[in-house]
């Protein structure tokens, strides 16, 4: 990323970033943008810019609904969308076992 900001996108990529497409089957489209992009660029919808600006904007990149109290800013992760867990936060996600443990490790 340090590069890509520093340097810009190689031109073989560029040209490539966002270009419509008719026939291309692979191709996703951006929920923020509404861009298209190849699969490897779009996760959940969302392309990787979108969702590194919805990261420092400290919003849940994938779900407009989230809210701002699901969100850990330790690690800019949604609790739910990106199934995170924090010890800062004091924010744990898992199973049963993972709710014993927590039970165990902090006492009654």
């Amino acid at each position: 990323r340090a590069a890509v900001a520093a340097s810009g996108w190689p031109a073989h990529i560029a040209d490539r970033r966002g270009a419509v497409r008719e026939k291309a089957a692979d191709n996703k489209l951006c929920s923020g943008c509404g861009a298209q992009f190849s699969a490897l660029w779009v996760h959940r919808g969302v392309c990787c810019e979108c969702e590194t600006e919805r990261r420092a904007a400290q919003r849940c990149p994938f779900n407009g609904a989230c809210s701002a109290c699901w969100w850990c800013p330790h690690d800019s992760r949604c609790f739910v969308c990106d199934a995170w867990s924090c010890a800062e936060c004091r924010m744990e996600r898992g199973a049963a076992e993972v709710v014993a443990a927590a039970a165990a490790r902090l006492g009654p």
